[in-house]
């Protein structure tokens, strides 16, 4: 996520103009991330201790030399970053050190892959009213329906031919909220892009954007999809 949170940088924090910042949000940001997946035990005290030594470093790094307004609103646009660079990512990997967790892993990618390609054509041939036209002039509310179906499609797979010990109700309703996640992380990256006036957070996939184009709906989707693996996986007293 090093390339995410370069991305990231490039649509908001770029525009303070402010020294060090964009190498130090990069830095912190994949600090953030590794210790929320490899010591989570000590995650809180490092987020505490990372985001702190971020603003004291640019506090000092920037003495007298950049306007208070510009530096505020990066230290809150950073905030931002930080979740969507570090927490959310990291909410992600965890998966994978979970109780069959590649098999939840899995089924968070064809959530919002399945629901992103039926979102797809279900607007393209049936799309007429506009979901949310000042943040997404393409998406339709039947693309937002198609969505749907095609996660809750892709979590029936999943519970024929890799979840089958979990209730299938479950998974449908955990694929319906998950979508919904996803396709707001969708109009969230489209928010920051209309703000940084730009078509693509990156050009890392030629034709596709960058990292955080492909990734917007994973990052929100996996909170949902890791908090009910977490707690089914805890034992039973």
């Amino acid at each position: 996520m090093g390339i995410g949170a370069l991305e990231f940088s490039g649509l908001g924090l770029n525009k303070f103009g402010i020294p060090f910042s964009t190498p130090l949000f990069v830095l912190t940001s994949l600090v953030l991330l590794s210790s929320s997946v490899f010591f989570s035990a000590q995650s809180l005290p490092i987020w505490a201790l990372g985001i702190a030594t971020y603003i004291t470093a640019l506090v000092w790094l920037t003495r007298n030399k950049v306007k208070t307004s510009s530096l505020m609103g990066l230290f809150s646009l950073s905030g931002i970053g930080f979740i969507y660079c570090a927490l959310l990512p990291a909410t992600a990997l965890k998966l994978l050190l979970l109780p069959h967790g590649a098999a939840w892993f899995l089924n968070l990618l064809l959530i919002v892959f399945f629901g992103d390609t039926f979102a797809y054509f279900f607007g393209r041939y049936l799309g007429r009213r506009k979901l949310m036209e000042q943040l997404s002039p393409k998406k339709t509310v039947a693309g937002a329906w198609g969505g749907l179906l095609g996660s809750m499609i892709a979590a029936v797979g999943m519970w024929k031919f890799g979840l089958h010990y979990v209730n299938p109700v479950h998974l449908i309703l955990i694929a319906l909220a998950a979508n919904i996640f996803a396709q707001t992380g969708d109009l969230f990256e489209s928010l920051m892009k209309r703000v940084a006036n730009v078509k693509d957070s990156g050009a890392i996939m030629p034709g596709h954007g960058g990292v955080l184009d492909r990734l917007d709906g994973v990052l929100f989707a996996a909170p949902v999809v890791f908090a009910y693996s977490y707690f089914i996986s805890l034992p039973r007293l």
